[in-house]
């Protein structure tokens, strides 16, 4: 599929040649197959977590409480920061424990 979004960017000129198919009738293509990453994210515990918000809500400073339910809010929501960001009040469903994320709003990307 990849390979025939390119060849349409060809065909409108948007690129000289498609990096998918074989160079000149080649036996290889300029892309390489990746395979994906088997990494897992390395997590603190989930008490090592608690220890560490804790920290931040203690640490002394007048928004310390605040940072704490941010970093708070992004573990159990998963959202990002720029997302959380971009999070309004109408977008809280409270009755339906919903939040909507909407992304930026230039791009309407989430990311």
């Amino acid at each position: 599929m990849f390979r025939q979004v390119l060849g349409v960017a060809v065909e409108a000129g948007v690129i000289y040649r498609n990096p998918v198919v074989k160079p000149y009738g080649g036996k290889k293509s300029q892309l390489k197959r990746r395979r994906p990453s088997k990494k897992l994210p390395d997590l603190p515990a989930r008490s090592q977590f608690y220890q560490f918000v804790a920290t931040i809500e203690h640490a002394g400073g007048g928004r310390s409480r605040d940072c704490a339910d941010f970093v708070r809010g992004l573990a159990f929501t998963g959202i990002r920061k720029g997302e959380a960001a971009e999070v309004e009040l109408g977008d809280l469903d409270f009755d339906a424990g919903e939040i909507v994320v909407r992304g930026d709003p230039q791009t309407a990307t989430k990311n």
